[in-house]
């Protein structure tokens, strides 16, 4: 059976995740004398008069499969339904969306790439495909699968103390507005280094890559703010509640810097003093040098 055959049956189930491997196969059926199980996927090195020769990708080593298993029990792997795709980690996945799939399916085919997730969407024309009966893709990632966690909690389990929720709202502020500040300091440095012109431009690049790395972290930690803010103690508040936080956490945070600037002039000017001669302490001061 071909790739297009099989993704055809597939749809026939209704949904499913596809795994861009096309040596990809799949055991079915448990065999403790040929070293198998169900569902264990594999990697064939070499087919010899029908036998399979088989890589494994869930066990370590090789597996031989004679003709009556492997025509019986094996099955193309890089393909398979949202049931068979849960748990599993690929590079690339797809995702068949069609007018039966639900959003938890949607949520599972689309979280199983670690590179790329891409949905195909089944319907008759491409005008179709964006009508309102088609189901919405959900939000797929990190921060959306941290905000469905806390509103799991919402519904489970007792809100956490607000003082420890709000305490971690103002340390996520405060990842983020450095490593904004971390962004602000390179740039001013890499367009300093540019104003040397070609002789620079290696120096330039590196601070580039160096910009690119904290613009991704800044990203990260804007996710983390996201999270925060949508714990449900954080979202009970009153409103203008979250506003009033952040305005006292800048207060906070411009007081603790105006004191750490203070405090480094303070041991900058201990430090010249250390080292500057006192009046009055060198004896040879003012002395002329006699025979």
């Amino acid at each position: 059976m071909g790739m297009r055959d099989s993704v055809a049956a597939i749809n026939g189930i209704g949904h499913a995740a596809v795994v861009t491997d096309p040596q990809f196969l799949a055991t079915r059926l448990n065999d403790r004398g040929l070293g198998v199980a169900n569902r264990d996927t594999w990697t064939i090195t070499a087919i010899d008069d029908g036998t399979l020769t088989l890589r494994g990708a869930d066990r370590g080593g090789a597996r031989t499969l004679p003709v009556g298993y492997a025509r019986a029990n094996v099955e193309l792997a890089y393909a398979t339904t949202i049931y068979g795709a849960q748990g599993e980690t690929t590079s690339t996945a797809h995702l068949l969306l069609g007018e039966h799939t639900t959003g938890s399916s949607a949520y599972v085919g689309m979280t199983r790439g670690r590179d790329d997730n891409v949905a195909h969407i089944v319907a008759e024309t491409s005008r179709t495909a964006g009508r309102s009966g088609m189901p919405r893709l959900p939000e797929v990632g990190p921060t959306h699968a941290a905000r469905r966690a806390a509103e799991e909690v919402e519904w489970y389990a007792p809100h956490r103390p607000l003082a420890t929720a709000l305490a971690e709202l103002r340390a996520a502020w405060t990842q983020e507005e450095n490593t904004r500040g971390a962004i602000r300091r390179a740039t001013q440095r890499r367009d300093a280094v540019a104003a040397y012109g070609q002789a620079a431009a290696g120096r330039v690049a590196e601070i580039n890559v160096e910009i690119a790395e904290y613009a991704a972290e800044l990203d990260a930690a804007s996710s983390q703010v996201r999270v925060r803010l949508q714990e449900p103690v954080i979202r009970s508040l009153p409103p203008g509640r979250v506003e009033q936080e952040r305005t006292d956490w800048r207060q906070h945070r411009d007081r603790a810097r105006k004191a750490a600037v203070e405090e480094r002039r303070r041991r900058e000017a201990a430090r010249r003093q250390e080292f500057e001669p006192s009046h009055g302490r060198n004896p040879d001061r003012g002395r002329g040098i006699g025979l």
